[in-house]
């Protein structure tokens, strides 16, 4: 009944089997015993319907079961002639499902390709940018809009964008291995509808050739990526390992204590509830804040005083494999256009201490849920990841 609880009722499900509930009575969806009657309120939740109306056992109770949400699935007849080569007390069952499926269309993702990136083109565009309004104002939020509206100029003028296709086949998957797959499924069918010696003979050796493609192919690529990125800086490895490990989807389902959600926006609800009811504030007494306050060794925030230097060294050291945060900004950028963005990005600094402000972009985070142990449709087994802007961990 777990299994069943993380299904969503607006899915399509068609649910075949043996029950051995004889007790429940599906008109009122209730069973005698407390297992039966907590599986049909499982039923019940998920807007199933018993489609089979008749007894399917020779003893004359409905132990077989055919539940569906759809219009499609159809009861037809129970058979109680049984053939002479079959032997149950169970009766046959003929359904008919009349229902289309919807073929989900392939998503396309554009992203910047940082690799096909002339720095110098954007480095000379970058330079010869007016900031002649920007470093002169003293309004924080302005000073960051005006930079963001630089460096977004900058990107679409000068940074290709790709179409990455997701695709479910591992990354050694070629055109060879596919053509492979489609004669043995051709074989199968062939044997299924006239078998014959020779044709399961051929299905056995197309398996064994595919089994072998398979594998050569899992090796070539394997030793390919480790010789050409085992010693740069690359994260080509890591992925490729994270695709054989598997990133799961959120549970169709998810709870907490007493609620539970199903849509996407009800889990991030239900998550964004959960994290914020565990966050922890400060407790510590007010007079001891009054007290480092007062103390004349303490700096005011405007005394913190940093120079263009000390910022350059910071941006150029910045690692380019970090996550960016809700500014899409990549540290890329602001590595690799350090020169040209200094003045302006050194402006922004000391205005936003002297103000003892910061954009509204820095105070919003981008919160990843991430998977700890234990049940993954509980939110309580989920610890939360924040992705700052890359500007406001410089500063």
């Amino acid at each position: 009944m777990a299994y069943l609880n993380s299904f969503d009722s607006t899915q399509n499900i068609v649910l075949l089997g043996d029950l051995n509930f004889p007790d429940i009575d599906w008109s009122i969806y209730s069973g005698s015993s407390p297992t039966a009657d907590d599986f049909a309120e499982v039923i019940f939740g998920l807007n199933l319907i018993q489609c089979i109306t008749g007894p399917t056992h020779r003893a004359g109770n409905t132990l077989d079961i055919a539940f569906s949400n759809i219009n499609g699935l159809q009861y037809i007849e129970t058979c109680t002639n049984l053939p002479p080569n079959l032997s149950s007390d169970h009766y046959l069952i003929k359904l008919l499902i009349n229902h289309v499926l919807s073929i989900p269309t392939k998503i396309r993702i554009q992203r910047l390709d940082y690799n096909k990136v002339n720095w110098e083109d954007i480095n000379q565009f970058l330079t010869e940018y007016d900031f002649t309004l920007a470093l002169n104002s003293k309004n924080v939020e302005f000073i960051w809009l005006y930079l963001k509206t630089a460096i977004n100029s900058a990107l679409n003028l000068y940074v290709p964008k790709i179409s990455i296709k997701e695709s479910n086949h591992p990354k050694w998957f070629n055109p060879t291995i596919r053509h492979k797959i489609k004669c043995l499924r051709t074989a199968k069918r062939q044997l299924v509808r006239h078998p014959t010696e020779r044709k399961r003979l051929k299905v056995e050796d197309l398996q064994r050739e595919l089994q072998q493609m398979i594998t050569e192919a899992k090796h070539d690529y394997e030793t390919n990526l480790a010789l050409n990125y085992a010693h740069s800086n690359s994260n080509k490895i890591f992925k490729y390992i994270s695709s054989i490990k598997g990133r799961e989807s959120f549970p169709a389902k998810m709870y907490h204590i007493n609620e539970s959600a199903s849509p996407d926006l009800e889990k991030a609800q239900l998550l964004n509830n959960y994290f914020h009811s565990v966050f922890s504030t400060f407790t510590g007494s007010t007079s001891s804040v009054s007290d480092l306050q007062s103390s004349s060794v303490t700096p005011h925030v405007q005394d913190i005083l940093f120079s263009d230097s000390d910022v350059l060294d910071l941006l150029i050291s910045l690692d380019e494999t970090k996550a960016c945060g809700i500014d899409s900004f990549s540290p890329k950028i602001f590595k690799h256009c350090a020169g040209p963005l200094l003045h302006i990005i050194c402006h922004l600094f000391h205005t936003s201490i002297s103000c003892s402000f910061i954009p509204l972009d820095w105070r919003t985070h981008c919160v990843v849920p991430v998977y700890k142990s234990g049940d993954k449709s509980s939110v309580s087994n989920y610890r939360p990841i924040s992705l700052l802007c890359i500007l406001s961990k410089v500063l």
